[in-house]
């Protein structure tokens, strides 16, 4: 058995590894997860207690946090064949010393929380950088990126290459149903729903919710605030219908500073004074061109709408047809088999006794 240890802060990410490593492997590998993730509501479980480093205090992680949560669980975190780092990757920083393998899925920004903290913290950034650069070195970094944007601009701050592996989100074990939802009006599902104008008939998502009452929908309206966001891994890989804004509509959204999007705060974050390396993605463009939803290989079964009533249209031009679901079903499986292959083989090059 394999027995890997995770810190994290978001909930989905993590579930994700787990589920997918579950689906190739059985309990051949073992994840102990804590999480300090305020959604962990959403898999009926309740935030870890952490010394040290928790959710309160992570924001401020230093090479004073990383030595003094070492020294505190240095017994536990030794009896680990090795490391998943999911959000966020600064917690490579806390496993370093450990010298075994450290599987770092890059979901959002790796930079955070030095990012968030503008130049209070520009020491710590090149901390992490060097902490990376070193595992990467030695062997010990298995870099993920769960999305095109995110790889880019961890290339970029690091100089070091990940793999492109999209999230699956299959652990809602849920699956549209077409003949049930067709006459359910669709539903505003996250981000930015604020914005759509009331002629659009649809529903808001509630706060709290199950994942089969989104699946009881004929569709949903995603008005994304992000180039990429797990609730649209989860809902993709559902087969439910989604209606996203295209490339220019949701470009003038942003502009017009209708919605906001977190992919365009590289300067906010840093107050103007960017590190050079990364200067390049204080353009919305950059960020535009790297959205899962655009990418059409990734997600092409998603639909865009160039104008409010362009959407209104569209939903009601809408028909949820077999040959429209067999088509999508091929794809996602295919889908399916393509990311699990590839973390079959991210795996058991790094651990042999998973090698069949």
């Amino acid at each position: 058995m394999i027995k890997l240890f995770n810190l994290d802060l978001h909930i989905s990410v993590i579930a994700d590894v787990k589920d997918v490593l579950t689906r190739l492997y059985g309990t051949k590998v073992q994840i102990d997860n804590w999480t300090l993730s305020g959604h962990s509501w959403v898999f009926n479980k309740e935030p870890d207690y952490v010394s040290v480093v928790n959710q309160h205090t992570w924001i401020h992680l230093n090479k004073q946090m990383v030595q003094e949560f070492v020294n505190t669980y240095r017994e536990k975190l030794e009896s680990y064949d090795g490391f998943i780092v999911t959000h966020t990757p600064v917690f490579c920083r806390l496993y370093e010393t450990f010298g075994k393998p450290i599987i770092m899925v890059n979901s959002c920004r790796y930079d955070q929380p030095y990012c968030l903290t503008n130049l209070t913290n520009i020491e710590e950034l090149q901390e992490l950088n060097l902490c990376l650069r070193r595992l990467s070195s030695k062997g010990l970094l298995i870099p993920i990126s769960n999305n095109i944007g995110d790889k880019n601009y961890f290339e970029l701050g690091t100089g070091i290459r990940s793999f492109h592996i999209p999230s699956l989100c299959m652990y809602t074990d849920i699956v549209h149903n077409p003949e049930y939802a067709s006459h359910r009006k669709p539903m505003i599902s996250c981000g930015n729903g604020n914005c759509i104008p009331s002629f659009i008939d649809a529903d808001e998502r509630p706060s709290k919710y199950e994942w089969s009452d989104i699946m009881q929908r004929k569709a949903l309206i995603c008005i994304p605030y992000e180039v990429s966001t797990m609730s649209l891994f989860e809902h993709y890989s559902s087969g439910v219908p989604i209606f996203m804004p295209s490339k220019d509509f949701l470009k003038d959204l942003i502009l017009s500073k209708k919605i906001e999007f977190g992919s365009f705060n590289t300067k906010k974050y840093w107050q103007g004074l960017i590190p050079k390396n990364i200067l390049e993605t204080t353009n919305l463009d950059w960020w535009l061109e790297r959205c899962d939803y655009y990418d059409k290989e990734n997600m092409p079964y998603i639909h865009l709408f160039n104008s409010w009533e362009d959407l209104k249209e569209q939903l009601e031009n809408f028909s949820l047809t077999v040959d429209f679901y067999t088509l999508k079903k091929v794809h996602l499986e295919q889908r399916e088999k393509w990311i699990l292959g590839e973390w079959k083989k991210i795996m058991e090059h790094t651990f042999e006794s998973l090698r069949e």
